[in-house]
């Protein structure tokens, strides 16, 4: 811990008597406090069930969740199993089971199962597009997958290092479809659930999920009339719907030698982060082993005790599983609303409380914050002033004499952050909340490092990690810099998705950067030519997790943007529809989303609006949130265009909308 500075970030939520609670006082919490709709939790101990419930309203134990992430540990067990059964070898390249899998990169030949399995691939990560549905989830197109793939690039070399990879996921689904000849559904029943007598749980294209949970009701910011699930289509990444109960009942196949065998279970829990590039500091949140978010997980970790973690995050489904060998025990909190790190933060609880029944007594003591006087930066600091960046955005870091760090958002207008030098390459907050510092790592690449501890009340979560990456200016022709200036801060509108597809409500708009503050790149896109943009960014663990590229494609005189697998139109091509006459929106061949901006007198009360055929359509306010879904609230006769500026039509092909004022 010599280079490991620990902070605390407190949370003024609850008194630090909540460690006597209950386990139901704490779902209870996440529900008055940390802003679940509702929690349902489980507790399994020698093979037994001990402790389980809800909190919240509309659910019960037996109330379908979707398990998110979670579901990665499914696949991890369905590969397992086939290596059990001399089918697959964990360092053979997938190319060797997935005949159709091929990538710009020629380096995707090298990609081995293990490398899906523990995020280091080098894939860019994940889309969203078409797989994330309110009650209405299209199955998982294995052709839409992997022709995407085969358009895309590496982001680098595989196995370098290990990057939270949906993709991976994605294709691990494939492969065991493609080695079995069974499907993933029907191989996880035949191999694990009906040995282990698992009967509540199932995937996003069942008709059991009529007992799933609603969707969080923040997704949307108006009122849904009728009760509709989150769903998620890749099931072997995140689309497993179960119980608490279910998920503590599957995961005691990684505990208990039977339906894996001993070897494959341990196989699992190795530290394979440290296989390739990662910081120094062991107290992370992320430490992957074969599935597995974590395997050293801290406090527990320093104290002896190894347990393993698995959270998973949906837009509004949360959930977290951790498994502690060491007293047989298992715990599943799962949630609506709130965040996985805060049902990790209740699990974690609920596994201290089980070590204490135990006569386990783990110390939860957090180092006193820096103390030190603020130190004048050496000399040799300054040379990491620049633009770094995450897979999200960028930033500019300064570093003066009198040292100060200064942290600025490049495409906010969020006051600027400032850490002051305390010594030895460490930058600090004024109030000691958060530290810093500048690494230079074997891939050339220029990390800054940042570490901190989340304390609720509750047991500590720690984290560190590589929060951003240096970027370095790029040489480009003028023409091309100048194409991608014209578009600094153009706003994109989703057309490509199925209408009851939740990023309608959610993420239905996608803004470019608005600033650029480095030769040859837009914000923390490189630029290529006057049409493409990529990203660049390498960051291990979490912070580079799904990169995506700019492409922008002119068809019949309308601009259109390309990134993450899914397809924007411009806003400054939408056309205008006003009160002066009736319309008809038909959906084309294309299945392309119609979006118009809204004229209309004041004088009008609304508008009203049938439909021939599949579809929805829905109304937007000037902040591009959805204030109106038809697909979740349906109104007879008028709907009021209050504070409105644009509507989009979505459907199957030939679809129709009358539109009359």
């Amino acid at each position: 811990m010599t280079h490991f500075i620990t902070i605390l970030i407190t949370i003024t939520l609850l008194p630090h008597c909540i460690f006597a609670a209950t386990a139901s006082q704490y779902a209870n919490l996440l529900v008055s406090n940390l802003g679940a709709d509702n929690v349902q939790y489980a507790v399994m101990q020698n093979d037994k069930i001990i402790s389980a419930g809800v909190s919240g309203t509309s659910v019960n134990m037996d109330t379908l969740y979707p398990i998110a992430s979670i579901s990665k540990m499914y696949t991890t067990a369905a590969i397992m199993l086939l290596i059990d059964q001399n089918q697959v070898q964990l360092d053979m390249p997938i190319i060797h089971y997935i005949e159709n899998f091929k990538m710009q990169d020629p380096r995707y030949k090298d990609i081995t199962v293990r490398m899906l399995l523990n995020h280091s691939s080098g894939l860019l990560g994940g889309s969203l597009s078409n797989s994330l549905f309110y009650d209405d989830a299209l199955k998982f197109s294995k052709k839409d997958l992997l022709d995407r793939l085969a358009t895309e690039r590496l982001k680098s070399t595989p196995g370098e290092f290990s990057v939270y990879c949906n993709d991976g996921y994605a294709l691990l689904e494939i492969l065991i479809e493609d080695v079995s000849g069974m499907t993933f559904s029907s191989f996880l029943q035949r191999y694990f659930f009906e040995p282990l007598k698992i009967t509540n749980t199932h995937f996003a294209t069942d008709d059991a999920i009529a007992n799933a949970v609603s969707a969080y009701h923040k997704l949307y910011l108006g009122t849904m009339t009728s009760d509709v699930a989150e769903l998620y289509n890749y099931f072997g990444v995140g689309g497993i719907l179960a119980t608490a109960q279910d998920v503590c009942k599957f995961m005691n196949i990684y505990l208990n030698p039977g339906i894996l065998s001993y070897q494959a279970i341990e196989t699992t829990k190795y530290p394979e982060y440290l296989r390739g590039i990662w910081h120094s500091n062991s107290h992370s949140n992320f430490a992957f082993g074969l599935g597995w978010d974590n395997v050293n997980l801290d406090p527990f970790y320093d104290a002896g005790i190894q347990v393993f973690l698995k959270n998973g995050d949906l837009i509004g489904a949360h959930g977290t599983v951790i498994v502690i060998p060491q007293i047989d025990a298992i715990v599943c909190v799962l949630s609506t609303g709130s965040h996985a790190l805060y049902t990790q933060m209740v699990a974690t609880q609920i596994v201290n409380d089980l070590l204490v029944d135990a006569g386990i007594k783990i110390n939860f003591s957090i180092d006193s914050p820096i103390t030190s006087t603020l130190a004048y930066a050496p000399e040799n600091l300054l040379k990491y002033s620049g633009v770094y960046a995450n897979f999200y955005t960028d930033y500019t870091l300064a570093v003066s004499t009198d040292g100060t760090l200064t942290i600025t958002s490049n495409q906010t207008e969020l006051p600027a952050e400032t850490l002051y030098y305390q010594g030895n390459g460490i930058f600090a907050s004024k109030n000691m909340l958060y530290t810093a510092e500048f690494i230079e790592e074997s891939n050339n690449q220029t990390y800054l490092e940042t570490n901190t501890v989340f304390d609720i009340g509750l047991i500590p979560l720690w984290q560190a990690q590589y929060e951003l990456v240096r970027l370095n200016p790029s040489i480009t022709l003028p023409q091309y810099e100048q194409a991608w200036q014209n578009r600094l801060g153009n706003e994109y509108y989703l057309v490509d998705e199925y209408f009851s597809s939740i990023l309608y409500t959610t993420h239905p708009s996608f803004q470019l950067p608005t600033t650029s503050s480095l030769e040859g790149f837009f914000g923390h896109y490189k630029i290529i030519d006057a049409s493409n943009a990529i990203n660049t960014v390498q960051i291990p663990q979490n912070n580079g997790r799904d990169i995506s590229d700019l492409f922008i494609e002119v068809i019949d005189d309308i601009e259109y943007l390309h990134t993450n697998g899914s397809t924007y139109i411009s806003e400054n091509d939408i056309a205008t529809m006003n009160n002066l006459r009736s319309y008809e929106v038909e959906i084309e061949k294309d299945n392309f989303s119609q979006w118009f901006f809204i004229e209309v007198d004041p004088n009008y009360p609304g508008i009203n609006i049938s439909i021939t055929g599949n579809g929805a359509f829905g109304l937007y306010n000037s902040f591009g949130e959805c204030v109106y879904n038809s697909y979740l609230e349906f109104h007879e006769g008028t709907i009021s265009l209050s504070g409105v500026e644009k509507i989009m039509f979505a459907g199957e092909p030939n679809t129709k909308f009358y539109i009359n004022w």
